[in-house]
């Protein structure tokens, strides 16, 4: 279900390959999205409860009330392994699938994992500061996080090149480059009202309604 039905959801992408569901499989610090496959992991989960729980349970079966400090013990340690194991288990996953993507996909990887690069995904959506994305920017996000093409592109940018989303983000016919060069002038400006006085942004131009320049020589 979490195959068929959540992920199409979620991502606006009908089918994904074996590769892809690993890769979502993935917590969302490592680059996935903590999709996890309960088929693949629910018997070592089971395992693991079993192992640590078991001290606790011979105790209790033993007819002590209180618990000796060598159960404590033996427990926390058998806590320790298994965080030790499951962190070397997700490093070994991790690195079994960033070596089946391809050169592109792997940047992606990296660049997920980076700090702070996929806090967006776990954080509260909060609309007052941002972070409500409706559907169609979830999804969008998604499918450049994992490189995926979006849906409803043109086949065409206005200035005759294939239209993607790297050419979308530099092409100068755009809006993409006037964005990002306002959203620095905006925090500049800001930076600098606060220790100088009399700071303005850059003026608007306004537009020619029929003068005309006179140059003279002279």
């Amino acid at each position: 279900m979490i195959r068929l039905k959540l992920i199409p959801a979620l991502s606006g992408k009908d089918a994904i390959n074996d590769l892809e569901r690993n890769w979502l499989a993935l917590p969302i610090r490592c680059g996935g999205m903590g999709l996890i496959n309960p088929s693949a992991f629910a018997r070592s989960q089971y395992r693991a409860s079993r192992d640590i729980t078991q001290p606790l349970v011979d105790c209790l079966l033993s007819g002590n009330k209180d618990i000796p400090f060598e159960v404590f013990k033996s427990h926390c340690k058998v806590i320790e392994e298994y965080l030790r194991k499951k962190r070397n288990d997700l490093k070994e996953e991790k690195q079994k699938v960033r070596d089946c993507l391809s050169s592109d996909k792997q940047r992606l990887l990296d660049v997920a994992c980076e700090r702070g690069a996929s806090v967006w995904l776990s954080a509260l959506p909060l609309s007052d500061h941002g972070f409500d994305l409706n559907k169609g920017s979830f999804r969008d996000s998604i499918c450049i996080r994992y490189g995926w093409q979006l849906q409803d592109l043109p086949s065409s940018c206005v200035c005759d090149s294939s239209f993607t989303v790297d050419h979308a983000l530099s092409c100068p016919m755009g809006g993409f480059p006037t964005l990002r060069h306002n959203e620095l002038r905006d925090v500049t400006a800001s930076l600098m009202s606060e220790v100088c006085s009399n700071v303005s942004r850059e003026p608007a131009l306004q537009p020619i309604s029929g003068e005309s320049h006179c140059f003279h020589c002279g």
